[in-house]
């Protein structure tokens, strides 16, 4: 860990931020020594993470917020290896990270190349996640060294709760020797309404019982593989109809029901120590008290997931990409709506650039302070830190 932290607080000193002087000759910057942050750290993770903040401009902590994939650095279409393009693209944007998909993906020997070249031109550590669930979300399956999944139904349905553990175990270790190190997996979602083709033979099954004992130990599986894992889609899409990919999906259950049956596999997934949790599009307003998705409302993200269930760590949308959000949103009105809603991380915005801006601006006008960026930028550092991406 201290020579990690040691690299990465080198480099800040090396790189100050836009504007300031260098550290050592601008106290008010937040100057701090490598030893300083390596004893703080041993302690109290977190007031490590706010220490690195300081020596952050605004600039860069609003673009820590978001986790875009390579062609939205570049211009390009189904990057395959880091471009002068992509690489002026992480000095322009400096994402908190990026995400990976089968376009993206040739072989064992190019994927671990893309992955080095991404993190040597990005000036602070990337977030760098795959969805690899098993079954049909599985963008590595038929990479040389990375080994095929069965769909989560078919491991819900044997009993088999080791068997959840190593595919975990399995699919982290895979991942992380081609340099991912953060897994969009396993999916929380009950599947309450056998119609659900968006969910289907992703989920565990349709006792909730069943689906939080799996991914209770598919999380630790994943965590001693090597990786961050993410419980998504919270409050659970396994009841809505449609598809949040192309339009608004929609449930009408209570949220005494989702309480008492979609909740506890997110429960039982943060208490295991999930990393990440990913917030459905999903409209509910028994528990959205609006006509917003979840990944818009306070009430989700918040008061929720939050204050009630207590959870600690990093909140990311889906893909603000989706139908479901960009049929309604511009991409500044989507991303300032889900950070005023509690959201740390802003997956694949329809914009970065527009999103960013839209941020600085609710800044300036006092519609987000700086100090909730701060928040969330700290449970991103924090984050990186305890999984040695720092």
């Amino acid at each position: 860990m201290k020579k990690i932290l040691s690299a990465i607080l080198a480099a800040l000193l090396i790189f100050p931020s836009a504007g300031c002087k260098k550290q050592e000759n601008s106290p008010e910057t937040g100057a701090v020594s490598l030893e300083e942050i390596e004893k703080i750290y041993e302690t109290d993770p977190n007031a490590a993470a706010w220490k690195m903040i300081e020596s952050m401009s605004l600039e860069e902590r609003i673009y820590q917020l978001f986790l875009v994939n390579p062609e939205t650095l570049s211009g390009g279409f189904a990057e395959t290896e880091v471009t002068d393009a992509m690489r002026e693209g992480f000095t322009k944007y400096p994402v908190g990270g990026v995400i990976l998909f089968g376009d993206n993906i040739k072989n064992r020997d190019q994927v671990i190349k893309l992955i080095e070249g991404m993190q040597k031109a990005s000036k602070y550590p990337l977030f760098v996640a795959v969805d690899e669930e098993g079954g049909t979300v599985s963008r590595l399956g038929d990479i040389n060294g990375v080994t095929k999944q069965p769909a989560m139904r078919e491991v819900g349905d044997s009993g088999d709760v080791q068997r959840a553990y190593n595919i975990g175990k399995t699919i982290g270790t895979e991942i992380r020797a081609l340099g991912f190190n953060v897994d969009f997996a396993p999916c929380a979602d009950t599947l309450v309404n056998p119609d659900n083709t968006e969910i289907g033979s992703r989920s565990f099954g349709t006792d909730p019982s069943v689906v939080s004992v799996m991914v209770e130990n598919m999380v630790k599986g994943l965590r001693d593989g090597g990786v961050a894992s993410t419980v998504k889609h919270f409050p659970g899409h396994g009841s809505a109809e449609s598809d949040s990919h192309s339009g608004r999906a929609i449930s009408t259950r209570s949220f005494d029901d989702i309480s008492a049956t979609d909740l506890l596999p997110f429960k039982a997934g943060i208490e295991a120590g999930a990393d990440f949790v990913m917030i459905s599009h999903m409209v509910n307003e028994s528990i959205t008290k609006t006509n917003m998705e979840c990944s818009m409302s306070t009430n989700v993200m918040t008061n929720i997931l939050r204050n009630t269930m207590g959870y600690t760590k990093i909140i990311i949308t889906d893909s603000l990409s989706m139908g479901a959000i960009t049929l309604h949103f511009s991409a500044g009105a989507a991303a300032v709506t889900a950070l005023e809603a509690g959201a740390d991380m802003l997956l694949m915005p329809a914009n970065v650039e527009e999103a960013a801006a839209a941020i600085r601006g609710a800044i300036e006008s006092g519609r987000i302070t700086e100090m909730r960026i701060n928040e969330s930028v700290a449970r991103i550092l924090k984050v990186k830190l305890e999984r040695g991406i720092l």
